[in-house]
């Protein structure tokens, strides 16, 4: 698991590998967004990456219609 704080923009990202768990992400959440923090979570997946990234400007540029 890897931990980065932007601390300018109040921000914090964690992420984690395919075969890796996370036992105290929860209660690491919960701290960071009392202290007024945007958490973000990475996974890395076995999915076909390029084709869901199509896929969600697709359905981004259609709902903006």
């Amino acid at each position: 698991m890897e931990i980065n704080i932007c601390e300018e923009k109040k921000m914090v990202e964690v992420w984690l590998k395919k075969s890796e768990s996370a036992p105290g992400l929860k209660s690491l959440c919960a701290r960071c967004r009392e202290r007024g923090y945007l958490v973000a979570v990475f996974k890395s997946g076995g999915e076909d990456l390029a084709g869901l990234t199509a896929g969600l400007l697709i359905h981004n540029r259609n709902s903006m219609a």
